[in-house]
């Protein structure tokens, strides 16, 4: 188990703000197949002035041979992708979020391996139902997955990776559950990943995502659901991303992307560095380029340029 104290500060423009908080995160072993884990965060920020509490994490895991079971409020990683991740559906990330910020749902997950190389995922929970299905053919792994959620937005989808000289993807075709007979869309994905030197890795993707331009009844199932999934506004991304390892207490990624349809474009550098066994720090520099009714100018919320430090400290 292990708490964290962060501290922030953020500016872009002439907007400067502040936040602060405590995360409690750590796993119990509760015997030999079971085990308990828990992420809580108590924070404050300069936009609410009160301190507010979430409970990221609280669930209960057991394993016995091929099969794992969690129970509880967790979050479900799928998807490949580095920016974009059409079938990460459930818990689902924006694009440039970090892992450890993943929204966590009250769900029940079974895992069942059921080969070496074959396993199904079956997840329930939270109005969602979904399963996934995954194999390996040579260096390459394929899965095939669906989700049904009533009365929201069900979807089929793929993804593969491995081998293929290094190209990957992902797609989903999503329509309404609704009695009306509305079109669906797809979503996909095509990706390229390349090791260059020593351990420094280059992304490279196209996004296309036709639910922007949806009929009536799935685009107002979308707009009532934003909380579940970022949307985008466009059809059309390419993102280009340069992970550098520069140490082994400092890692640096310079990413970008941009939206051809309306010309805009987000440039961000991160780095992280560890600077005692204790304490680490994160800086963030984000830009926006182009014209100003572009997407990422309205998520930017008018800022050109943007700075963000973050500082934890590990008790």
């Amino acid at each position: 188990m292990e708490s964290d104290t962060i501290a922030g500060l953020n500016s872009g423009n002439s907007n400067n703000s502040w936040d602060t908080g405590f995360i409690t995160d750590g796993n119990w072993s509760l015997g030999s197949n079971l085990a308990f884990f828990l992420k809580d965060e108590l924070e404050i920020s300069q936009t609410d002035q009160e301190w507010l509490g979430t409970l990221d994490r609280c669930y209960l895991r057991y394993e016995q041979g091929p099969v794992r079971f969690n129970l509880g409020r967790q979050g479900v990683t799928w998807g490949i992708g580095w920016f974009f991740r059409p079938t990460d559906l459930i818990t689902p990330l924006t694009p440039l979020a970090e892992e450890e910020t993943r929204p966590g749902k009250d769900l029940a997950v079974l895992r069942w391996s059921t080969s070496p190389v074959t396993a199904i995922d079956f997840i329930g929970g939270e109005e969602v139902i979904a399963a996934r299905y995954e194999w390996r053919i040579g260096p390459t792994n394929l899965r095939v997955l669906g989700v049904y959620q009533p009365g929201y937005i069900d979807t089929l989808g793929y993804d593969f990776q491995g081998g293929l000289a290094g190209l990957y993807g992902e797609g989903a075709y999503r329509w309404a559950d609704t009695e009306a007979s509305d079109q669906g869309r797809f979503m996909g994905l095509l990706g390229w990943q390349k090791v260059i030197g020593a351990g420094n890795q280059l992304y490279v993707e196209y996004y296309r995502n036709d639910l922007c331009k949806a009929g009536p009844e799935l685009a107002n199932l979308v707009a009532q659901n934003l909380n579940h999934e970022f949307f985008y506004t466009n059809q059309n991304y390419l993102a280009v991303g340069f992970q550098i390892p520069w140490d082994q207490l400092t890692t640096v990624a310079i990413t970008g992307i941009s939206s051809p349809d309306d010309g805009g474009m987000i440039l961000e550098g991160v780095a992280d560095l560890q600077l005692t066994d204790n304490l680490e720090v994160r800086g963030i520099l984000m830009t926006l380029i182009g014209p100003t009714d572009t997407e990422f100018w309205m998520l930017g919320q008018g800022s050109r340029a943007g700075v963000s430090l973050e500082v934890k400290y590990f008790f």
